[in-house]
Formats: C-alpha cells, sequence, structure tokens
C-alpha cells in the first residue's frame, strides 16, 4: 500500500488494470470500485509524498466533499471503520438522508456514528468556509456528470472561459469539476492568511482532489474528445480545477483513477499507481 509524507504538490496517477512490476506500483487487491478509494485514504492518512507508515488518526473531523456518490459513500464508510470523524458535505438533503442515513435503519437524517452531515452550495464561500471549520482534512471526491446539450456547442459557449453567462445549472463541470475548487482555495488562503496574522501558526487542511486520468490526455486525443463532447467538458473544467490547486500553494494531492467500475476485479489483475510531482517527475518509491 502507498503511504505518503506531507510534501506539497504531489500527484497519483492511477492507469487502471495492468500486469508486471513497478517501483512505484502498488498492487491492490480491492474490488476494481474500490481501489480509487484505497489511494484517497492512503493519501489522506498520510499526506504526500514517500512511503511510510498510516499516521494515527487526528481527532478533528475530515471533510468530504461529494460524500453522497458512489465513491464518496464508500470514503465515508471507510473513515467511519477506521474511527476517524467525518463532515460529509452535501449538496441535496434528500439524497444525503437516503445515501449517509443510519444503517440500523433509522429514519431520516441520522448518519453513522462519527459523521456529521452538512448541507450547501460547493460553490458558496459561505457554506464551505463553515464546513471547514475545525477540519483537519479536505477529500474531494464530487464530480459532475451532466450530459451535454446541443445548445452548449454554439461557438461563443464552446469557446468561452465563463459559462456563468449563460449557465445557470449548477451540475454542469464549471461549477462541480472547477468553481468549487477555486472557491475552496480561496476560503482555504483567507483561513491560512487569518491564522497566520492572529498568532504565526499556520495549520490549514491538505486536500486530497480526485479527478480521472483522461483530465490529463491532450484535448485532441480521441479519449478526451468523447469525454468532453458527451459530458458537457468535463475533463476541461476537471483540468481547470486541478490547475487552481498547483497555483494556490496548499497541501494538496490529486489522485486521477484509470477507470472506475462497480463489483470484483478479476483474479491477478494488478493495478498499478504512480506518484509524480507537479512537474510530471516520478517520486522515488
Amino acid at each position: 500500500e502507498i503511504f505518503s509524507k506531507k510534501l506539497p504538490g504531489r500527484d497519483i496517477f492511477s492507469h487502471g488494470p495492468r500486469s508486471g512490476a513497478s517501483a512505484a506500483t502498488s498492487r491492490l487487491g480491492m474490488k476494481s470500485s474500490a481501489v480509487v478509494l484505497s489511494l484517497v485514504l492512503e493519501a489522506f492518512v498520510a499526506g504526500v509524498g514517500a512511503f511510510s507508515s498510516p499516521a494515527p488518526p487526528s481527532p478533528s473531523p475530515v471533510l468530504v466533499l461529494g460524500s453522497t456518490g458512489k465513491v464518496g459513500r464508500l470514503v465515508v464508510e471507510n473513515l467511519v471503520a477506521q474511527k476517524i470523524p467525518v463532515r460529509a458535505f452535501a449538496r441535496n438533503r434528500t439524497k444525503a438522508s437516503e445515501v449517509l442515513s443510519s444503517p440500523t435503519g433509522m429514519g431520516g437524517l441520522n448518519p453513522w456514528e462519527g459523521v456529521e452531515v452538512v448541507v450547501g452550495d460547493l460553490t458558496s464561500e459561505a457554506d464551505l468556509s463553515a464546513a471547514l471549520e475545525g477540519v483537519s482534512d479536505v477529500i474531494a471526491v464530487s464530480g459532475a456528470l451532466r450530459f451535454s446539450k446541443l445548445s452548449d456547442f454554439l461557438p461563443w459557449r464552446l469557446l468561452g472561459n465563463d459559462p456563468m453567462g449563460w449557465c445557470s445549472d449548477k451540475t454542469h463541470p464549471y461549477f462541480v469539476n472547477y468553481l468549487s475548487m477555486v472557491t475552496l482555495a480561496k476560503v482555504l488562503s483567507a483561513k491560512r492568511s487569518q491564522q497566520s496574522d492572529e498568532d504565526g501558526e499556520v495549520q490549514v487542511p491538505k486536500i486530497v482532489r480526485l479527478t480521472g486520468l483522461s483530465v490529463g490526455l491532450p484535448g485532441t486525443n480521441p479519449v478526451s474528445l468523447i469525454f468532453n463532447t458527451l459530458l458537457s467538458l468535463t475533463g476541461k473544467w476537471h483540468a481547470r480545477g486541478e490547475r487552481v490547486l498547483r497555483q494556490s500553494g496548499l497541501d494538496y494531492t490529486i489522485l486521477r483513477p484509470g477507470g472506475l467500475a462497480d463489483g470484483a476485479r478479476p483474479p491477478g489483475v494488478a493495478v498499478q499507481a504512480v506518484a509524480v510531482n507537479s512537474d510530471g517527475t516520478s517520486v522515488p518509491p
């Protein structure tokens, strides 16, 4: 398993099922849909960089963005299993009550013990600032699944850099993949400046961000073209969200999984996870 020390500005790219050995390879015998979960939790537990032993859980809660999604609910469940307090951020109270309700079958919004559910807007500075109060780390697995509309391909919309002028759909990747990271970085940077001015001690939560392997591909790559055409330029806005974190000066880890699937991974199929610096150079094992 991969455990990382706290060194800012590192990314981890998961290249999907692959055989063979590598100095930076971790073979994870898990359900394929949980391979990324393992990497997310490992990056959270020990930070980013070289390999080391897992750190003891922090008494402060971990904020999970996208907690009601398939990966998000696995992240919450596994953090709870490790006795790590969780603050689950959700955009929809109804969905949160269904997904994060107590496994004992209690009705309403009754999360697992150790889970605090907060409902808000990922692009709201006020909502994120309140949710970030007192947390030790942020795991952001939120992502958009919005199919493109014909009106999205009008030239001035397709080539524009700010859909806010014409799109009010908060499920658009511009809001979920990009603007949420702008807001998160802005709020954390403000908290860092405030702490520095008050007592000189700066303790800003580190960020673990989940995107996708296609985000690093050229825009002309067939995979990028397919995803961006079908899913409202999701890769473009994920890439810009990553850029925000890299330029923020905050402590972050970016995970790009090669693919997610439900069900068990076939026996004998290895998963290669490679850690790299933000400039693309490999991190020694």
